[in-house]
């Protein structure tokens, strides 16, 4: 298991949404991902995004 972190995604942000979409659906699914706030304006989108990186990652911590 790796463990990544990243924070200030502001995936409502349509460059950075595409980031996130070009991500492995299958090279993560062992890992862990730390995010570190600031993942968007809007509660809809933060949302929509958790249950993203959900999908794409074995475990997934908010530090918000």
């Amino acid at each position: 298991m790796r463990i990544f972190a990243t924070s200030d995604l502001h995936t409502d942000f349509l460059a950075h949404w595409n980031w996130l979409e070009s991500l492995s659906a299958y090279d993560y699914r062992d890992d862990a991902l730390i995010i570190a706030g600031d993942i968007a304006l809007k509660i809809e989108q933060v949302e929509v995004t958790l249950r993203f990186l959900q999908e794409r990652f074995h475990a997934c911590f908010l530090f918000w």
